[in-house]
């Protein structure tokens, strides 16, 4: 089935809520959790509450649920709100049939995290692509490293909805997108333990981490500074677009001279907080880029042109040297190798854990056609005398003294 071209007038409300498209959202809200109860609640009757939500939205009597609330810890403290089962149908109602149709072929091309083929290692090969080109074409580089502060606390509410709005014309579809970003629970963040002080906007500001619609209205909102960047800065300075990569709210900039990179650095400052009403982290700094240069992102370090395992990584691979259940390792270890692996010492490093690790050779029993056991073959051709076997004296590499 060949899909409908966006109008270009913007979405109508006919065109987005119908029985089809709730039914599809419906399955794309379940993906992977149908053993979850509200799941399968959901599910038991699925035609009447897919035809009963058809006629909330419908009638305009639709209104969010109460959130449920918890804290992840990892990578670093943050509130999450996360919506019941009906409301996250209605999010993918919205993405599938507003955002992504509409919002996102008008995004750079340069913009990464949560968009079809452009995640976390297309970002990072785009960044190291750049930094091989700025690296041969000589000369003196930087890296302008922005990061925005507390970003999804504190996004301006209305703002949000006035870029929506230049996209969005129907009046039923902006009521819809607006209970997604004004809703009361969204809200209710706890904005003096976030700030530190009673903010004189908390309550215009901040979308729920946790609603899978605030990642595409995030990159919404950053849009603006993407464009005044890629538009107008870097041709500014006789650079190309590509020397522009973000993920989220962290973005590199890639300008030659010194000087140049203190203009671009202040101009984004001054865009971000008059235009967006966004603090730069006090994190973000100017680097000099040359040989020797190591810096984060992405959860990589950057270095002599490779992409690195970062020090967090090595620490939390040291952790699961503890893991001993069988069941338990087979699902974290994958999961960090996952994303470590894309390093280009990724199994360099992580070999003497491997092959020393009881629950590992387990695992490679259950899953004899995994990568690593391809690499376990690639490596004892390449070294004959060395013996892929366990020691119980081995021990992972000792750490480094990375930035």
């Amino acid at each position: 089935m060949t899909q409908k071209r966006p109008n270009k007038s913007g979405p109508t409300f006919d065109e987005v809520v119908n029985l089809y498209n709730i039914q599809r959202a419906v399955m794309a809200a379940a993906k992977g959790k149908f053993k979850r109860p509200d799941v399968a609640a959901y599910y038991a009757k699925d035609i009447t509450h897919i035809y009963n939500l058809y006629l909330a939205l419908y009638n305009g009597t639709y209104t969010p649920h109460q959130y449920e609330r918890f804290y992840l810890t990892e990578p670093k403290k943050r509130e999450v709100l996360a919506a019941p089962f009906l409301d996250r149908v209605v999010h993918q109602l919205i993405i599938a049939n507003i955002f992504i149709p509409y919002f996102v072929p008008r995004f750079s091309p340069h913009t990464y995290a949560c968009l079809k083929d452009r995640g976390v290692h297309s970002a990072t090969d785009h960044l190291n692509g750049i930094i091989h080109d700025s690296l041969e074409d000589g000369g003196e580089w930087y890296i302008v490293k922005l990061d925005i502060f507390k970003f999804f606390y504190s996004i301006d509410r209305n703002i949000m909805l006035a870029w929506v709005k230049r996209i969005v014309h129907d009046p039923k579809l902006i009521k819809l997108i607006d209970l997604c970003i004004h809703t009361d629970q969204s809200g209710e963040y706890n904005m003096k333990e976030i700030w530190g002080m009673e903010h004189e906007d908390s309550r215009k500001k901040g979308i729920p981490i946790g609603n899978v619609t605030s990642q595409y209205l995030a990159n919404i909102y950053l849009h603006p500074l993407d464009m005044y960047i890629t538009r107008k800065l870097l041709p500014d300075l006789g650079l190309p677009r590509e020397y522009f990569v973000r993920y989220m709210d962290d973005f590199i900039v890639l300008v030659k001279g010194k000087r140049s990179a203190q203009e671009v650095f202040g101009k984004v400052k001054d865009f971000a907080e008059n235009r967006l009403k966004l603090r730069l982290n006090p994190k973000s700094q100017i680097i000099r880029l040359d040989s020797k240069t190591s810096f984060a992102f992405c959860g990589y370090m950057f270095k002599q042109g490779q992409i690195l395992i970062s020090r967090k990584n090595k620490y939390t691979l040291r952790k699961l040297r503890r893991v001993s259940d069988a069941d338990d390792w087979s699902v974290r270890f994958p999961a960090w190798y996952g994303h470590a692996g894309h390093c280009a010492n990724a199994w360099q490093y992580s070999r003497p854990f491997l092959l020393h690790n009881p629950a590992f050779h387990i695992w490679l029993r259950k899953y004899p056609k995994s990568r690593l056991v391809k690499q376990l073959d690639q490596d004892q051709a390449k070294n004959p005398n060395r013996h892929n076997t366990a020691s119980p004296s081995a021990t992972l590499p000792e750490e480094d003294n990375e930035p």
